[in-house]
């Protein structure tokens, strides 16, 4: 049996192309979870190499249809999705949720933080690279003023959120609530934002798409701004993530990208700025030379994640950067 990835739904196979069941939609999803283990109907190389990933969804049931309807249904449906792929990006939509993060940073009341997430869920669904990449490249070439409100957004979101650290937590909230809106959230999600602007920034000279918006200019924005704040969350999370422990265990898969998102984030600023480059080597010197060592990094990484050698290669590069 194998999974096949719709435009929106999971289909299942035992002989492709001929015969696709239609399993899940995703609208039906409740969660995803990528369970640390080998999967026991695989062997060999294979069994290494695959992720096993745990859907938990609303039961629903389908009718059965052959491959014929189910293409003539996809065929009926391209405009649609078209337009759904290309309103995803609008600069519209955009302009939207920039002015919601203006209007509600800091936050003081809980429905307010509960709609940041919700609008910066969204803001890394518009710019991640699975979406349509002439579309997303568009935007972000003609919105490049929205593009510096939200570079400004990340880069003081620190210092907003010192203002109003004690409305993130409530004597009358649970500690599920509590962690779901903590502070730390918040910053990862920032940072993980200006990832996927940092990456569809890079995508741009692949795509040989537009000169206005480009990596040297978010790194040029983000230092007149100031983003020195910023650069210490980033460093305390990645310190976090890396140093020596006695009882030390493997990061999760959660983790791993974090810790991802944070080193490209630091060797873009390392690579595109002498000025951030500084501020970095002479405030984080000692702690990257004695609390990032790589022989540790790679015990906490298993060799299974397909992120492990890729980000052990990303480690070395901001090392070398910062101590040479």
């Amino acid at each position: 049996m194998r999974a096949v990835l719709g435009d929106r739904c999971i289909y299942l196979t035992e002989n492709p192309p001929r015969t696709l069941r239609k399993a899940i939609l995703y609208r039906d999803l409740k969660a995803a979870q990528l369970v640390c283990d080998f999967p026991d109907f695989l062997r060999g190389q294979e069994r290494e190499d695959t992720l096993h990933i745990a859907l938990t969804h609303y039961k629903r049931k389908w009718p059965k249809k052959s491959l014929s309807s189910i293409s003539l249904l996809n065929s009926s449906r391209n405009a649609f999705l078209h337009k759904r792929r290309t309103s995803s990006t609008d600069p519209e939509l955009l302009q939207l949720f920039v002015g919601i993060l203006k209007k509600f940073l800091p936050s003081y009341y809980r429905a307010e933080q509960s709609l940041v997430i919700q609008v910066l869920d969204i803001l890394q669904m518009m710019f991640r690279e699975t979406e349509n990449v002439p579309d997303r490249l568009k935007t972000l070439e003609i919105s490049w003023e929205l593009i510096g409100d939200l570079l400004n957004l990340i880069a003081h979101f620190p210092s907003l959120q010192n203002e109003s650290s004690s409305s993130f937590t409530s004597s009358n909230s649970t500690s599920q609530e509590q962690d779901d809106l903590s502070p730390s959230r918040f910053i990862k999600m920032f940072i993980a934002l200006l990832f996927e602007l940092f990456l569809c920034a890079q995508q741009k000279f692949v795509e040989n798409a537009g000169e206005n918006v480009n990596v040297v200019w978010m790194v040029n924005q983000l230092e007149e701004i100031g983003c020195e704040e910023l650069i210490q969350r980033i460093v305390d999370l990645t310190l976090h993530l890396t140093q020596p422990r006695r009882h030390g265990s493997c990061l999760s898969p959660a983790h791993v990208l974090q810790l991802y998102q944070q080193g490209y984030i630091l060797l873009t600023l390392l690579d595109h700025s002498t000025k951030l480059t500084e501020v970095i080597c002479s405030n984080y010197f000692t702690e990257f030379k004695y609390l990032v060592q790589r022989h540790v990094i790679e015990k906490k990484i298993p060799s299974h994640y397909p992120l492990s050698h890729t980000l052990l290669t990303l480690i070395d590069k901001v090392l070398d950067k910062i101590l040479n």
